[in-house]
């Protein structure tokens, strides 16, 4: 499998992989893709988040 179809998982996907890991490798690999799968989503939200706040301020100042 790879990063890309990792990180289109769901969650219990994602847990279900981590059960079946065999070697510390392999675990701390699919660790690393649920990290970055959280951190993106993160990432998303802040930026929307921001992206959406300074046009409501912009709107909001130009009344």
């Amino acid at each position: 499998m790879t990063f890309y179809q990792e990180l289109q998982l769901n969650q219990a996907g994602s847990k279900n992989l981590l059960k079946k890991s065999e070697t510390v490798k392999e675990k701390s690999y699919h660790i690393l893709v649920y990290l970055v799968k959280i951190a993106v989503t993160m990432a998303f939200c802040f930026f929307s988040l921001l992206v959406f706040s300074a046009s409501y301020l912009e709107m909001r100042t130009a009344l």
